[in-house]
């Protein structure tokens, strides 16, 4: 963070930056869960055709949609509240304070 400061990245520039990751993050969260999720109903409805009680019923599989943006939203929702401070304080702190605190942790 401090080598872009040195750079010429603004302090918005910074703060735009941690956000937009912390998003992307968010939505790679978003797309693996429904993917795994989708896999995982469409073969458990496809066991039931082999061992359910009444034998050779066809289950569809059901996605509902509306639910799944309401968590969806709150997943995003959440990944932004939680980078909006360290987004704040790096794009507020010093660029030579942000490369002494690189230096430090090697």
């Amino acid at each position: 963070m401090g080598v872009l400061r040195a750079l010429g990245v603004t302090r918005f520039g910074l703060f735009r930056l941690i956000i937009a990751e912390s998003l992307l993050i968010g939505v790679v969260v978003c797309v693996l869960s429904l993917g795994f999720g989708t896999m995982a109903g469409y073969c458990g409805t496809g066991v039931t055709r082999y061992i359910n009680i009444r034998g050779g019923m066809v289950t569809p599989l059901v996605i509902p949609w509306a639910k799944l943006m309401v968590g969806f939203g709150l997943a995003l929702g959440l990944c932004l509240m939680a980078a909006l401070w360290p987004a704040f304080r790096t794009g507020r702190t010093e660029p030579l304070r942000l490369l002494q605190a690189g230096r430090s942790a090697t």
